[in-house]
């Protein structure tokens, strides 16, 4: 068992299973793409799906609580789960260049939020 198989092992099982759900909607010749885990509290801490060609998130995005950064910039997002409210540690994250209409309400929940970047969506209004 390599370092990064050691890793997802200790991870908890949402986690392991929202890695599993992404690794399914990507291309099986995609390996551009990183999931940054906190070893100390053996959590998911940043997510980078920067230039990919995803449409949707799972709802279980929601379970990586721990999560701080969130990279999804140029994909082709119409909409973020709801379940985005859940992540209380998120700080920085980045939906630049994608095809949001909308977004949920949930997201001014997102206390710990110091920069967010919409640029270049298709905004049609603001929660």
């Amino acid at each position: 068992m390599n370092d990064n198989q050691k890793k997802k092992a200790e991870l908890p099982r949402e986690e392991v299973e929202f890695i599993e759900e992404i690794r399914s909607i990507l291309p099986k010749d995609d390996s551009k793409y990183s999931f940054f885990y906190d070893v100390e509290n053996n959590q998911i801490s940043r997510i980078y799906l920067h230039s990919r060609t995803m449409k949707h998130l799972p709802d279980s995005l929601g379970n990586l609580t721990a999560l701080e950064s969130l990279e999804l910039g140029s994909n082709n997002f119409q909409s973020i789960p709801e379940s985005i409210s859940n992540l209380k540690s998120l700080s920085y994250f980045i939906l630049n260049w994608n095809k949001l209409r909308n977004l949920p309400s949930s997201i001014g929940k997102l206390s710990s939020l110091t920069q967010l970047d919409l640029s270049h969506n298709r905004l049609e209004s603001l929660p």
